[in-house]
């Protein structure tokens, strides 16, 4: 099943249960959730397929809802923070099972290196150390 119908499908049956709990004693509180799932799934299906969603069942206010935003809010929003703004890219080293656990396979050469660089090293000592598959592997070391 594609994403597009997945989502699709997804959607169905969140109408489908907003439809078959309209007496439910917790209508508001089901339909608030399931209404913010939806809206997250529509803008989900628009992003993938650039399509014209149109609801099986009506969207009902929720009621003492405020949603205006403070000045306070906006202004969160409006600045990214540093971290938003830089993008940080993971690194990576190469691990060899021994009998003392999992640790690194050399200390200077196989650290802090790109995912590709340490899937080559990996392979490299395959290769030239004889290491079985089973007893290397590729771990996250931290971001650059």
């Amino acid at each position: 099943m594609d994403n597009k119908t997945a989502l699709t499908v997804a959607l169905s049956n969140i109408n489908s249960t907003v439809e078959l709990l309209k007496d439910n004693s917790s209508f508001s509180i089901i339909n608030s959730q399931l209404t913010s799932v939806r809206l997250i799934l529509e803008s989900q299906l628009v992003k993938e397929a650039n399509v014209d969603i149109t609801p099986d069942a009506p969207i009902t206010p929720l009621p003492n809802v405020d949603t205006t935003v403070s000045a306070l809010e906006s202004e969160d929003y409006d600045i990214p923070k540093q971290s938003q703004s830089q993008q940080r890219v993971n690194t990576y080293r190469v691990e060899l099972d021994s009998t003392q656990g999992w640790q690194t396979a050399e200390v200077n050469k196989s650290e802090r290196m790109t995912r590709e660089a340490a899937s080559q090293y990996m392979q490299e000592l395959m290769a030239t150390e004889g290491y079985a598959p089973y007893r290397l592997r590729v771990v996250v070391d931290g971001q650059v």
